[in-house]
């Protein structure tokens, strides 16, 4: 009788606590986004609110660079130095004449540094440490 009556009542239960967990989710949310505003916004003064900040210090540091690196001839960023210097290689590569072959592709030596040995490789029963070809224990020899 005593687990018919919580059985009972436990879905009561358990809808009353689901319509304040939900509420208590929202304002959980709620006064998180609230936080974080807050956090941004002191972050944001912090560090460019006036001229002489850290941000505003980094901002005027990266217009320089780009300046100079405009002077320099645009090759700024790595991926535009490598842009570049595959241009300048393009370019310096001998032009090949019209109907003249392809030229052949160099081979690329293997990895491997130690020549092969001309063996089989050892099978899964041999690397066990079990000899394959001795007779077994069990058999007495005569």
């Amino acid at each position: 009788p005593g687990q018919q009556k919580l059985m009972q009542y436990l879905p009561v239960v358990f809808a009353v606590f689901q319509i304040f967990f939900l509420l208590g989710l929202v304002v959980y949310y709620i006064v998180q986004a609230i936080l974080r505003i807050m956090q941004q916004r002191y972050i944001t003064w912090r560090f460019y609110g006036h001229d002489e900040s850290l941000g505003r210090q980094a901002q005027a540091a990266s217009e320089r660079a780009r300046e100079l690196a405009k002077k320099d001839g645009g090759a700024g960023s790595p991926f535009a130095q490598a842009r570049q210097q595959l241009a300048e290689a393009k370019e310096s590569q001998p032009r090949r004449k019209k109907g003249a072959p392809e030229p052949v592709p160099t081979v690329r030596p293997s990895k491997r540094t130690t020549p092969p040995k001309n063996r089989p490789t050892p099978s899964a029963k041999q690397r066990s440490g079990r000899p394959q070809n001795r007779p077994s224990s069990k058999r007495k020899r005569k």
